[in-house]
């Protein structure tokens, strides 16, 4: 056996300063081979311990701690990519709802669906072969006439609809009116008026969650940096399809909300099936929010945002 200290300082070198044997051997003065036999030798004698982190049964046991935590349908969990690129982990989390819906579908389902960048990402996931017959897509909010059209709700219905053969709706006036005066006014325009009675029979929603105010992409919003920061004063930690809501999932009684033409809050927890897709660092308290409220049912989210929402959920406990 070799010397205890040596065998320390060998594990060390190689397993926590991550130097290769020829740089051990080299350093210790000692040969490859030996570094290699004490390696061996720490292993078999338990000095060190070689862990296998199994991805999937770590998720596992995440989806089953989410869903026991909030009362939730389902949880939808995918491990956290390395790369801290928003895009790449809005595009995995796309992927995983697409594939999640198309699963759960029924015929002759009516769903609704909501806009922005990670609804693109789940409008470009859906394979055409995945035909499901008397489908029906139904705008969840009004449209967006400048910045972001990719991610424009009623393009993403016509292209998703485009792809599942389905029947689909339109909103026909913006998500965010002039004033509360004229949305209620368009609330009773027969063709509007027939979208918002869609509403009472969707059997599936599916939606992103927007997340902090300072990182919102609203493009009408955009243009005004004072109304964004007075919505942020007002203790928003983001919005459900385009009405803030504060950190008890409870929507900010503003002028903003006021005049937004989408679904109300109270109708869309009414839905069966409730899929919100959120995921990164500035999704979490808008996450954490929208699952103390029950706005979702089921959640399409990353393993580390999981992680720290159930984290902060044991520290407000204690």
């Amino acid at each position: 056996m070799h010397d205890y200290a040596l065998m320390i300082k060998v594990t060390e070198l190689y397993y926590y300063k991550k130097l290769q044997q020829k740089q051990i051997s080299e350093m210790l003065r000692i040969s490859i081979a030996t570094v290699s036999r004490i390696l061996s030798e720490a292993l078999n004698s338990g000095l060190i311990e070689v862990k296998i982190v199994d991805v999937e049964h770590k998720t596992a046991n995440l989806t089953r701690a989410m869903k026991d935590a909030y009362g939730l349908s389902d949880a939808i969990i995918v491990a956290t990519p390395d790369s801290p690129n928003a895009e790449y982990l809005k595009k995995l989390l796309g992927k995983a709802a697409c594939d999640y819906l198309m699963d759960q579908v029924l015929p002759g389902s009516a769903i609704g669906m909501g806009p922005g960048s990670t609804m693109y990402e789940f409008v470009e996931a859906i394979d055409p072969r995945q035909f499901r017959s008397g489908i029906t897509l139904i705008p969840l909010m009004g449209g967006w006439s400048i910045g972001g059209l990719a991610y424009e709700v009623n393009r993403l219905l016509s292209t998703a609809a485009s792809k599942l053969h389905c029947d689909f709706s339109l909103m026909p006036c913006p998500a965010l009116l002039s004033s509360e005066e004229l949305k209620n006014k368009l609330m009773r325009e027969p063709l509007i008026e027939e979208i918002l009675h869609k509403w009472d029979s969707l059997d599936m929603a599916v939606f992103s969650l927007g997340g902090e105010v300072e990182a919102s992409s609203y493009p009408q919003l955009r243009k005004s940096e004072v109304l964004l920061a007075d919505i942020k004063k007002e203790g928003a930690v983001g919005d459900i399809l385009g009405r803030f809501i504060d950190k008890s999932g409870t929507v900010l009684n503003n002028n903003i909300n006021k005049r937004m033409m989408s679904i109300p809050v109270e109708k869309l927890a009414n839905i069966p099936m409730r899929i919100g897709i959120a995921g990164g660092a500035s999704k979490i308290r808008v996450l954490q929010s929208a699952l103390k409220s029950k706005i979702v049912n089921v959640i399409v989210s990353d393993a580390i945002t999981c992680e720290t929402i159930l984290a902060m959920e044991e520290r407000d406990h204690e």
